[in-house]
């Protein structure tokens, strides 16, 4: 357990880039992404606070191979961050132990938004992933729905949202809607003009998307 400020600081320092991260990774995804727990935000803020830190040290390193007074400045930083015999060197090491968290704190941000775009979560079940990439790509969906009560609709999908749990609740808005009967195929569809029709998944048999 943590005694003293300093070590608290240093462990803040370590890990907020992370959990900066963390919230642009989850920010601003449709809703038919899985939102993260708790346990899941820690263990990619801390994977994400590691990888930040390190890439930092492999940088530093880096320059303090090619340039000696980089190299030699770096050493005494570590040794005495706060000189009080050098009165030129303390507002330089002050301005490095500032500069620090504020670029980890940006990297650990932009970091986020980079791999969010290039690994996003999962997507919720299959229903939700049914309709996620055409949404995404904003294109046009036509779906093909059964309800337990035996009808049967085609429409383009105009809204997808959830009401109540995400897990389990959520709602269709189809326009353009022809109403089928699978009992009868050589029945023609009805068009249902100038209406939208609300789903709701617990009436919903099954639903698949025509391509």
């Amino acid at each position: 357990m943590l005694t003293d400020l300093p070590s608290f600081l240093l462990l803040l320092l370590f890990i907020a880039p992370g959990f900066l991260f963390a919230r642009a990774y989850w920010r601003d995804l449709p809703r038919y992404y899985r939102d993260p727990n708790l346990f899941q935000e820690t263990v990619l803020a801390i994977i994400a606070s590691t990888a930040i830190h390190f890439l930092f040290l492999v940088l530093f390193t880096l320059i303090a191979v090619v340039s000696p007074e980089f190299r030699s400045w770096t050493i005494a930083l570590l040794i005495d961050p706060l000189p009080t015999s050098s009165p030129t060197a303390l507002p330089l090491n002050l301005l490095a132990l500032a500069i620090y968290p504020i670029l980890s704190l940006g990297a650990g941000w932009l970091g986020g938004v980079w791999w969010q775009r290039r690994s996003p979560p999962p997507l919720l079940p299959w229903w939700a992933n049914l309709v996620a990439e055409a949404q995404a790509r904003e294109q046009t969906i036509r779906l093909r729905v059964r309800l337990r009560n035996g009808e049967q609709y085609v429409g383009t999908l105009e809204r997808f949202f959830w009401i109540g749990s995400k897990e389990t609740t959520y709602e269709l808005a189809l326009t353009a809607v022809l109403r089928e009967s699978p009992d009868k195929p050589q029945t023609k569809p009805v068009r249902l003009l100038d209406q939208t029709l609300l789903l709701l998944s617990s009436d919903i048999l099954w639903l698949s998307r025509i391509q």
